[in-house]
């Protein structure tokens, strides 16, 4: 769009936010600002410049809260932000990165005068493994709804003399937003670590312990946090996971034309071990269903079996079209899944 509110070089592409978690001036607004000025970080634009370059570049901190109040900064990186700014590719079902409209690439002499004109210099420091303890986590690869699972903590001492350390490690339940939810996984030990001595510990997430408090969002938050009992250094690691969801599966049967009925069958494993409840099949599709949903209720699904149903639909028009099938209960809602559909004349 044009800018003329702008100074000339700001048209083009405009960043805005249509449901802002803070408000701008007062308002819950972000936007219209220029991609370019967020790019080359002129953060005195209109509007909310500062807040949208934050967003795509900002630092990573991590914050220890004390038993005494104090909120201690320790470690982070300038690097977890803004890495894959995505849209979806015009014509197919793609991810395409657009992550160079919105920064410079990383280290580049570019990138160092946006930051500095953004006064952002500690972007730009040295990075790399310095003296400490040092904290990673490692999960594993099966990590399904439903199911127990292990994930696992690297401690290394990358001092040149023994330390004694108060080891944590923790899961909880938390928001697409970031929000905390209930501990549902909790490990600690103390420990004696030599000179480059490493150590690992396995936290196992059970789901008789994760389930009565995981949300639709399917999300965890594993959070290792080692105290140096000498120096009362801390380091920590954080890794947010997303549990796999069960598949959709569905067979269309019938010519697949206009004005033809067309059958759909779908099926569902519970993948809990304690029933689901409410259970219910939607499908929705342009074309197909008469842009209106097809709701099939099929109430309770016993553990580990099968969730089935059967949707009729007739299309109405010819050409592609898209078919989208929802799954909801009382403990998986929201699982989705859509097909292209070419519907003949």
């Amino acid at each position: 769009m044009m800018r003329p509110d702008l100074e000339e070089g700001f048209n083009g592409w405009q960043v805005s936010d249509p449901t802002p978690q803070e408000t701008s001036e007062g308002i819950y607004c972000c936007g219209p600002v220029s991609q370019k000025a967020v790019k080359e970080g002129e953060l005195t634009t209109k509007y909310d410049a500062a807040f949208v370059f934050a967003e795509v570049n900002a630092d990573y901190l991590d914050c220890i809260l004390m038993s005494d109040g104090r909120l201690v900064k320790k470690g982070g990186s300038t690097k977890l932000i803004g890495k894959h700014i995505s849209t979806k590719a015009v014509g197919v079902d793609e991810r395409k990165d657009i992550t160079h409209e919105y920064k410079y690439p990383e280290g580049s002499e570019e990138e160092r005068r946006v930051f500095e004109k953004a006064k952002h210099h500690n972007k730009l420091e040295k990075s790399g493994e310095e003296p400490g303890l040092h904290l990673k986590i490692k999960l594993t690869e099966e990590m399904t709804l439903g199911s127990d699972f292990v994930v696992n903590a690297l401690l290394t001492n990358n001092c040149m003399d023994v330390r004694n350390c108060v080891f944590q490690f923790s899961a909880k339940a938390v928001c697409y937003n970031g929000k905390k939810g209930e501990e549902c996984c909790f490990t600690s030990d103390k420990v004696e670590l030599s000179p480059g001595e490493e150590k690992h510990y396995s936290l196992k997430v059970e789901y008789n312990k994760y389930g009565p408090v995981i949300t639709a969002d399917r999300l965890i938050k594993l959070s290792a946090v080692v105290i140096d009992k000498t120096t009362v250094d801390i380091s920590t690691a954080e890794r947010t996971i997303i549990l796999d969801e069960p598949d959709i599966e569905i067979k269309l049967l019938g010519d697949i034309q206009v004005n033809n009925p067309v059958t759909a069958e779908l099926t569902l494993l519970n993948p809990l071990p304690e029933p689901l409840q409410d259970c219910s099949f939607t499908a929705v599709g342009a074309g197909l269903t008469d842009s209106k949903p097809i709701i099939i209720k099929i109430g309770t699904v016993p553990p580990k079996e099968e969730a089935k149903a059967s949707v009729e639909f007739t299309p109405t028009s010819a050409g592609s079209k898209v078919l989208l099938i929802s799954f909801d209960s009382d403990k998986l809602k929201n699982i989705k899944l859509h097909i292209d559909i070419d519907v003949k004349e």
